[in-house]
Parts: structure tokens; sequence; C-alpha cells
């Protein structure tokens, strides 16, 4: 009854793309359409493919995460205040022209400063104020963050935001809180913020474990600025940049230019050089790469002989679980379903099976090579 509807409801109430324009949230070069090549064709006016209406609602969930999140920290002695205060980041160099801000219901004049909205401030039991930062993700990223990847698109946004507060509320430092939509849980970033220069002194988890990495990255912000620059460039001479990722990357599968980018994608691969002669760096490339082909494969067998080994081993002694040294052994029963494609309707099949085009790298030595 509802549950087809509510996401093609999301889809017919969509809002207009607005125009492109520089601003903190697409300051990283990471993300979905944040890229050089995504941004220029917004700012030509390229259309974009239509939001489906999961992704809608997905980015209309985590807004409201982010206010339950605030419910919740106000019921503790911590104070949450400033929630979408408005500040500006200084870009010279940078100009943008003027635009209407949604959050602020104002008109933004033509100006070198990057125009955004806080989440919040957190003060402390002490007094202390620092920028709260809330984001609201799937259980994947979440689990790539805690174990070590850096939310790079988030702490350029969060560098922003703090250098743009110091004039109103003096802050040296940011709290990240990230939420897992899919089990409530947070890991928060304490960030030490010096202009350009970003410490990562503490990472929490919901669950009492601590990490200090103390991880210095210097020059988000700068490198964020340029890309814009680089992007104003691009558009003023109506030209696009090459590609970011690949043709099958998850990035490039959810952007909304995908369509456009790849309208002529195998012209474009087709009117490549196919008999060229390579000198130099590719050579030792290729060589390396047959090598570490090699290499894996004779390790995937050795795999494969020791696991047959270990498990000859736990079968003559009627084991399928246990404790060696310092090592868990298990030989898990595993179940998997399969789909018969030749007893499936071919409508069904054709509905559900989805084409892709992508390249694949193959290389061989020649007879006679060295």
């Amino acid at each position: 009854m509802l549950a087809d509807i509510l996401p093609k409801l999301a889809a017919m109430g969509a809002e207009e793309d607005r125009p492109y324009y520089p601003r903190p949230s697409l300051a990283s070069p990471e993300g979905i359409g944040k890229d050089e090549r995504c941004l220029v064709y917004w700012g030509l006016g390229i259309p974009k493919s239509p939001m489906p209406g999961r992704a809608i609602l997905t980015m209309d969930d985590s807004s409201w995460h982010e206010l339950l999140t605030a419910d919740w920290i106000n019921k503790s002695t911590y104070k949450l205040h400033s929630g979408q205060m408005a500040v500006e980041y200084p870009t010279p160099g940078l100009v943008i022209p003027s635009f209407s801000c949604k959050a602020c219901g104002k008109k933004i004049p033509k100006q070198e400063k990057l125009h955004g909205h806080i989440d919040g401030v957190l003060t402390d039991m002490l007094g202390v104020d620092r920028l709260w930062e809330h984001k609201a993700i799937n259980h994947f990223t979440f689990n790539k963050y805690w174990n070590g990847e850096n939310p790079v698109d988030y702490f350029t946004q969060v560098g922003i935001y703090t250098n743009a507060l110091t004039d109103i509320i003096p802050v040296k430092e940011a709290l990240l809180l990230i939420k897992n939509k899919n089990t409530a849980q947070f890991i928060e970033y304490l960030i030490g913020v010096e202009k350009d220069k970003f410490i990562v002194k503490e990472i929490t988890h919901s669950n009492g474990e601590k990490k200090e990495p103390c991880t210095e990255l210097n020059g988000l912000i700068e490198s964020a600025i340029n890309k814009f620059k680089k992007v104003d460039e691009y558009i003023k001479k109506k030209t696009i940049p090459k590609r970011s990722y690949e043709v099958n990357s998850w990035q490039c599968e959810y952007c909304q230019f995908y369509e456009h980018c790849y309208k002529n994608y195998k012209e474009e691969f087709e009117a490549l050089t196919a008999d060229a002669i390579m000198e130099g760096e590719i050579i030792d490339l290729a060589k390396y790469y047959l090598e570490t082909n090699m290499h894996i494969k004779e390790m995937e067998k050795e795999k494969d002989s020791l696991n047959g080994k270990i498990k000859a081993l736990l079968e003559d002694k009627g084991i399928r679980e246990g404790r060696a040294g310092d090592y868990i052994i298990k030989n898990q029963l595993i179940e998997r379903k399969s789909v018969d494609t030749e007893k499936m309707p071919t409508e069904v099949f054709d509905r559900y099976s989805k084409k892709t085009t992508y390249t694949q790298l193959r290389i061989n030595k020649t007879k006679g090579g060295g």
C-alpha cells in the first residue's frame, strides 16, 4: 500500500535544482557530485537525471537524525546553541556570484566569501565552546571510518566552519559527531583546527572505545578553494575536465550527471589509438603488473593448499571450531541461494539485470620479451 508509494511521492516532490555556486558542503573532492567535472556540468546548466525517490528519502532521513541527536544532547549537561547560524569564510581570488540562500531566505550578494550554516556550537560544563557538526550515514561507511579511513569530506567542511566561526564565537576545536543510521551508534572526532591545519586528537565510539591517533592533515581548505577556482575557469572557457573516477565506480553510478557524462563513452573509447608504441615508465609498470599478478596466483594456490590441509586436520580430529595457540579456527557451513536465469521469465530477468559498461586492463607478455 505505502512502501512503493512513498519513494514515488518523494520523487514527485523533489525541489527544482538550484544554480551552482561554491559552498562549504561542496568543498571536498570526495563524495558524489563534488568532483570538478560534476561541478562544471552543474555550472554549465547541463540537466541532471532525476534523483530517485529513495535517495531523497535518505537525505531527508539524515536531517531528522540531526534533530533527534540534538534533542538528546539538550537533555545532557552540555549546551547546544547557535544552530543553523550563518557564517562566511573569505576566499580571496574566488568570486562567488549572488544567490538566494534557502536556509537564510535572503539574497546573498556577489562576494569573495563562502557562505554556509553551521549545525551548532557545543558548550561544555567548563564553558568551552566547540563547533558541532552532525552527520548521519550508512553502516558500511560508518565502519569504514571507524576502521581508520578519514572522512576528509567532513573534515574540510568542519575546517571552513571553524575558521569562519572564530570572529563570532572564538573556537579552537570542533566535535564531528557521526551517527550510524542502521544501529544508532556514534563516532565522534575531536579536532583541533588552526587555520588550515587539522589535528584529530581523539576518536570515540559510543561503545566506549577510544583512539588517540593525533593525525595531522594540512591544506584541505586551500585545496577546496583551488578546486572551486579551477571549476570557474572551466565554466568560463566552456571546457570539461577529465573524469575523476572509473566508469564502474560507485561515485559515477549514483551521480546525476552519469548519463550525460557517459553518453558518448563508447565512441570516445573506440577513438583512442590502438596501435601505439610506448616507451618510458609504462614499460616498467607493465612488467611489475604481470609480476604482481603472477605472485597473486601463486599465493592463491598456496592459500587453497593450506585451506585443504587445515580442513583435513579438523575432520580427522572431529572438530569444526576450536583454539590453536593464539588462533581461533572455525570450519563454517555456508548456504547460498542461486537464481536459475533459464527458468526466470525473460521480462523479469531483463527488468532486474543491469547492463554496465566499463574498461578492464589486460597485459600479456610478447613472445621473446625479456
